[in-house]
């Protein structure tokens, strides 16, 4: 372990920043960013702030590294500690990072920082009192528990296999002592006591699930036949299933372990061997009444057997399995005494990303299994559960509903409320999805609803309800912003109204993003509001009302601010990206326009440096649904763009670029799109800002599926590049290898919103496909895909080429050998954006031809 001083190691020159940089700046001569001076730029990954909030980080990635930035929130000391994502606090003591499996301890107060070799991992305890490293040592495993300032408390030799409960309270873990393994158990408040689980003569211990009261071990001995545990923290008593009582093997392979509350049941998975293959090697046969399709069956048929899951009841001594072929899937409820059974290949439609599917209430004490709903639509809202009961509430039939698993009954909780709880009226074509449950109270009396704009509140006994904001009226969405979490994944969150809760508030006209907090007297204070800049990742601490938050804007690099309080003065403790004042930089705009078929939507316009009104640009759109909302982002100028597309790099290009919101009717997509582009163009082109010559279009994906069809409808644009997309709707509604169904789906329930089955209505199909019209092109086009892409066939790509070769028009195709559905390699997103500005350079503002374009 060794001990140095930290204080050499601040950043003198950051001092100079927190001091205002721009009036410095401004004396310099200002010009565009060439593409070599890119990786100067560094990305934000993380903010956090220490419990008393005396203390904050940002976390910066660079292209050759990665830095953390511990700041002293009062005196404004930065340390700059680089090769690091992100560290820890241990109260107001110290920070933690781990580099080169070295892990550091730096004490706040004098900056003396501890380093200890050889570290795996680390682990804080919930009262943040107890460090807890994983260290390599002789060529083992040990164990070390360090205080506060990072001296050994307690060091465990030889250990192996390890766990912490939820909220890292308790941990157990395997120690070696000879050929015998023995599982010990300690409680991190109390670290110098351990207590010893159990012993065996050799196997070990792979998998644990906690719960308050214990935890259950899966072991597995020297055969590697395994077996199930349950050790009660209290009694500190083991409890072992009998093996003998299931004869299948039990599967260690899957992590399904899961208890009720009072541990009284146990859940897992056992392997059910095939006894009969369902597919051929010599020849596939696919059944159309197949609910598992061949693909499928093969898959299980190779692996050999079916997992099933089975319940251990400690209290009679039995076990029996639950799941099997008709109904294979479990929603465990939050105390895990009762469940809910579904089978989501019952319905072989294929209209909806997961097929409707009944449900059914099994009881773990009785094994006796109910359907209480029928056609349940998972896409629209899964299960909430109800924490500390077996209740749950479901939307269902355009309503929220809860069940009582005592009564085995359904209320209606929102009949007799007006209002939209789902998109359906919003997006007509589209999924239905409910708005979601906001929360619940801690005394399970209150649900906490969201409509399209507002947060409602209902006597879930009395079934009376209240409207605690006015969302609608101001057209704003309210959403609170909930920074628990529940103790299992699928309960609902906890609100408390006898304290304050923090919302956030975005609206719809504006798209000015704002942090306010609801007080329990329901009434609204606002934390941070700006026409002029977005604010993003606040973050309270713990014990305090000290808070952090970035402020950014397209033309102001993300700063890390402070607040003591909410009506204190911010402080700037760190700006990013300070070389961003070095260059001209262009601004933003919110722009309101009208469709072709006269419709209000906005768009988010992007000016170059120096820009002049009255002066013609050239134009570039982006296409992708809604994309008004990045209006006030920063975006910095890089080559590594997965899908070939940076905004910063363009409009230092000189290029003005227009990321448009769309509108659809149900039934036409691609028309909807061409009227939602042509209209914020026409707008553009009648103010003079840019012209027909000089205007490109992008799309990637659903995107590159709407630049595919709007250029089959207008001669606007003088070049295109679409990517990974959809040229022959007709031949994907039917593709499925090697899925587990058909694409038809998307069309029915998704992104492409014809809603109908094609049998139904074959001429939306062809009428909304850009290949019945390629014939109409006149735009130049690139187009790229990914050989490797799983989302959208390849094969659709090389339609667009084929198609539009045999028609003679102008078409370069990409094709990189281990992309997906995006590029993600560096050399191919540097690759792929060079080719695409050197595309448009080319169409748009007459430069010089790059080789490979001919």
């Amino acid at each position: 372990m060794k001990t140095t001083i930290l204080k050499h190691l601040i950043v003198l020159i950051h001092l100079l920043f927190l001091f205002n940089m721009k009036p410095v700046f401004a004396q310099l001569t200002h010009r565009t960013v060439k593409e070599s001076e890119y990786d100067k730029w560094g990305k934000v990954i993380g903010s956090q702030i220490s419990e008393k909030g005396n203390w904050s980080t940002i976390s910066m990635s660079y292209a050759t590294t990665d830095s953390v930035f511990l700041i002293n929130n009062l005196t404004k000391q930065q340390i700059s500690i680089s090769g690091i994502r992100e560290g820890a606090f241990m109260k107001e003591n110290s920070f933690l990072w781990l580099k080169n499996n070295n892990l550091s301890i730096l004490n706040l107060k004098t900056l003396e920082n501890i380093e200890i070799p050889d570290v795996k991992k680390y682990v804080v305890s919930m009262d943040k009192n107890i460090l807890i490293s994983i260290e390599k040592h002789n060529n083992t495993q040990r164990i070390v528990l360090r205080d506060i300032k990072g001296n050994s408390i307690k060091t465990i030799e030889n250990t192996r296999n390890y766990s912490f409960d939820n909220e890292t309270n308790r941990m157990v873990y395997e120690k070696i002592v000879d050929t015998s393994v023995f599982l010990e158990y300690i409680d991190l408040s109390r670290p110098l006591s351990s207590n010893a689980v159990v012993h065996k003569e050799a196997g070990s211990y792979i998998n644990f699930k906690w719960n308050d009261n214990g935890v259950v071990i899966l072991s597995q001995n020297e055969n590697a036949l395994s077996s199930i545990c349950y050790f009660d923290l209290k009694s500190k008593n083991l409890d072992c299933m009998n093996t003998d009582l299931i004869e299948d093997e039990i599967d260690q392979t899957t992590n399904t372990l899961y208890l009720s509350d009072n541990a009284e049941f146990i859940y897992f998975n056992a392997k059910k061997k095939l006894v009969n293959r369902t597919t051929n090697d010599s020849v596939e046969i696919w059944y159309g009444s197949d609910q598992l399709i061949y693909p499928i069956r093969k898959m299980r048929d190779e692996r050999g057997y079916t997992p099933y899951t089975w319940v251990w009841n400690r209290v009679e001594n039995t076990v029996k399995q639950i799941t099997d072929d008709e109904l294979p899937n479990i929603h465990y409820l939050s105390n895990s005494n009762k469940l809910l059974l579904y089978n989501p290949y019952q319905n072989t439609t294929d209209n909806k990303l997961i097929n409707d599917y009944d449900v059914y209430f099994y009881d773990s004490k009785t094994a006796v299994k109910k359907r209480i709903i029928q056609e349940f639509d998972p896409n629209t809202h899964l299960f909430g559960n109800v924490g500390q009961t077996d209740d749950f509430v479901y939307y269902y039939d355009n309503n929220w509903w809860w069940y009582n698993t005592k009564l085995e009954t359904a209320t209606n909780l929102t009949s007799s409320i007006h209002a939209e709880w789902d998109n359906k009226l919003l997006d007509e074509g589209y999924q239905q999805i409910a708005w979601g449950i906001a929360g619940i109270s801690n005394d399970k009396q209150y649900l906490y609803l969201y409509d399209t704009y507002d947060i409602w509140k209902i006597n879930v006994k009395t079934l009376a309800s209240t409207k605690l904001t006015k969302g609608r009226e101001s057209q704003q969405v309210f959403r609170f912003e909930l920074l628990t979490k529940s103790k299992n994944t699928s309960d609902i969150r906890l609100i408390d109204e006898t304290k304050n809760n923090r919302l956030v508030i975005n609206d719809l006209n504006t798209r000015i993003k704002s942090y306010a907090i609801l007080k329990p007297n329901h009434t609204i204070d606002l934390l941070l509001t700006s026409n002029d800049f977005l604010y993003t990742r606040l973050q309270q601490a713990k014990l305090t009302t000290d808070f952090i938050y970035l402020k950014e804007a397209y033309n102001l690099p993300p700063e890390l601010w402070y607040k003591k309080d909410i009506k204190s003065e911010p402080i700037q403790l760190f700006a990013t990206n300070k070389q961003h004042y070095l260059y001209d930089w262009g601004t933003s705009e919110l722009l309101h326009y009208t469709t072709v078929d006269g419709k209000k939507l906005k768009a988010a316009i992007f000016y170059p440096p120096n820009y002049k009104k009255g002066n013609v640009y050239p134009a570039i759109v982006r296409v992708y649904e809604n994309l008004s909302q990045t209006v006030k982002e920063y975006h910095n100028p890089s080559m590594y763009n997965n899908i070939g597309f940076n905004v910063s790099n363009l409009t230092q290009q000189g290029y003005i670029v227009v990321l448009p919101d769309m509108v659809y009717d149900k039934g036409f997509t691609g028309a909807s799109a061409t009227n939602s582009v042509v209209g914020v163009l026409n707008k553009l082109i009648d103010g003079g800002v840019t012209e027909k010559g000089k205007i490109g279009l992008i799309g990637q994906s659903f995107g590159g599926y709407e630049t595919n069809f709007i250029l089959t409808q207008t001669d606007l644009f003088s070049a295109a590049v679409t990517g990974a997309s959809l040229f022959d709707l007709v031949k994907d509604y039917f593709w499925n290898e090697p899925y587990e169904k058909t694409e038809s789906w998307r069309y029915e329930n998704f992104q492409f919103r014809i809603k109908k089955p094609f049998f139904e209505a074959p001429e939306l199909y062809i009428k909304n496909s850009p290949l019945y019209h390629a014939s109409r092109i006149t735009t130049p086009i690139l187009s790229w895909t990914g050989k490797n892409d799983t989302t959208v066939p390849p094969e659709q790509t090389l339609t667009i080429y084929t198609a539009l070769r045999k028609l003679k028009k102008k078409i370069v195709m990409l094709r990189y050998p281990e992309a997906r559905h995006f590029v993600t390699s560096k050399e191919d997103q540097t690759d792929l954006t060079r080719r695409i500005e050197q595309w448009f350079a080319f169409y748009l503002k007459n430069e010089p031809k790059s080789s490979w374009i001919k």
